[in-house]
């Protein structure tokens, strides 16, 4: 049973997780323990995207031709 799991009800306490949503990222995740530290979990789930270009600022728009 899910909420018997002592992982899965930790994470149910964070606002928005229910039980199938907290089973999920426990799945995803499995043994926490595997990431040496957080920005490698944040990582893994793809939680921090990162822009890579070259030059200085954004990107300009471009627009399609019409």
């Amino acid at each position: 049973m899910p909420l018997q799991d002592p992982t899965i009800r930790r994470l149910m306490t964070l606002p928005g997780l229910d039980v199938t949503l907290a089973a999920s990222v426990a799945a995803a995740i499995g043994d926490i323990r595997r990431f040496s530290d957080p920005q490698r979990l944040v990582a893994y789930l793809g939680l921090n995207p990162s822009v890579r270009q070259a030059g200085e600022g954004p990107a300009p728009e471009s627009r399609s031709p019409s």
